[in-house]
């Protein structure tokens, strides 16, 4: 299997996975990218929306074990032996993906923590399940939480030299659908 073009912190991820996590560490990097697409500069504002709206609903299907999208079936195949159930929270990555595009700011802790636990849930929950199964979800739910917010602040300094600092809080896009979901 081929290693995905993955961030620093990513690629650490990558090499200290075992050969059984690196399949599913690889779909989940994918899908998170793909789903991230629908951020890209630009891309209409009403198409990134509606992306999004798509994205949420393929990862309720898959969830349900009923994917449409090449990357989701190919993660429910490769997650087949422990059901759905490591999928059911896939939609963090649409969660999160919905609340950059609206470019919300955290304006408490409270919302940074949901927003990470988010992408931890879709993350990270199924490579805790599939690597110990006997692991519980809190443990996962917090390493996640570092790990993501880690990955922001290694970020941040990028953003801001490309300007796409986050507005003020209480400023967000006029869409009806754009905001912290």
């Amino acid at each position: 299997m081929r290693r995905p073009d993955l961030a620093p912190t990513r690629r650490l991820a990558w090499l200290y996975s075992s050969t059984v996590q690196r399949p599913v560490f690889a779909a989940l990097s994918a899908l998170e990218c793909e789903i991230g697409a629908s951020l890209r500069p630009g891309l209409d504002h009403q198409v990134a929306h509606t992306r999004l709206a798509w994205w949420r609903e393929e990862c309720a299907r898959t969830a349900r074990g009923s994917p449409t999208h090449p990357l989701t079936r190919e993660l429910a195949t490769i997650s087949a032996p422990q059901g759905p159930a490591p999928l059911a929270d896939l939609a963090g990555f649409v969660d999160t993906a919905a609340w950059d595009l609206s470019c919300a700011t955290f304006d408490t802790r409270r919302e940074l923590t949901g927003y990470c636990e988010r992408w931890s849930a879709a993350m990270i929950a199924p490579l805790v399940s599939l690597a110990l199964p006997a692991a519980g979800a809190a443990q996962a739910r917090l390493l996640g939480v570092s790990l993501r917010e880690i990955e922001l602040l290694l970020a941040l300094a990028a953003v801001a030299r490309s300007r796409r600092c986050r507005p003020r809080p209480g400023r967000r896009c006029g869409a009806s659908s754009c905001g912290p979901a």
